[in-house]
């Protein structure tokens, strides 16, 4: 992605794919990127950006932090979750994706169909603290952040 990405905010709306770790990190205090998880989630609360986040996310993103001892209580990540359907965008990987996603040199399956489904739903920035997923080898035009590299990006 060549553009500047603040002139890009500028200039529309920018559609930003959540990554699951990002959601987990939300809801998990020690986790190391939490505070630029919570101001990312209130940057899309304020309409900053678009939130894109899939229905597997939410659904790992549960399982992960209802689970561990730090993490939050079923009810705590539900109502968490139903207030955040007012300023998320939340869909699912489709066939075509999984599809792509198996076809893809890419050896991590669920990091290509995130990918994927980002490009489907014509996300410009994913942002993930996947190191992995960051350093995929597969050209895009979809820019890959860190939670700190996007929050700094932000405050600018």
């Amino acid at each position: 992605m060549t553009q500047d990405w603040l002139i890009s905010l500028a200039v529309k709306m920018i559609k930003v794919f959540i990554d699951t770790n990002v959601l987990v990190d939300f809801f998990m205090e020690e986790r190391i990127h939490h505070d630029c998880a919570l101001r990312i989630f209130s940057a899309a609360r304020a309409h900053q950006f678009e939130a894109v986040i899939t229905t597997q996310s939410i659904l790992d993103a549960a399982y992960v932090a209802t689970r561990h001892r730090s993490g939050v209580d079923s009810d705590g990540f539900k109502n968490a979750l139903l207030n955040m359907l007012n300023f998320i965008n939340i869909s699912y990987i489709d066939i075509f994706e999984i599809r792509d996603a198996l076809l893809s040199p890419v050896p991590d399956i669920e990091d290509s169909a995130q990918y994927a489904h980002a490009d489907a739903v014509a996300c410009n920035i994913i942002i993930t603290g996947d190191r992995k997923f960051i350093q995929r080898k597969t050209p895009g035009d979809i820019l890959m952040m860190t939670p700190e590299e996007f929050v700094g990006r932000m405050t600018r």
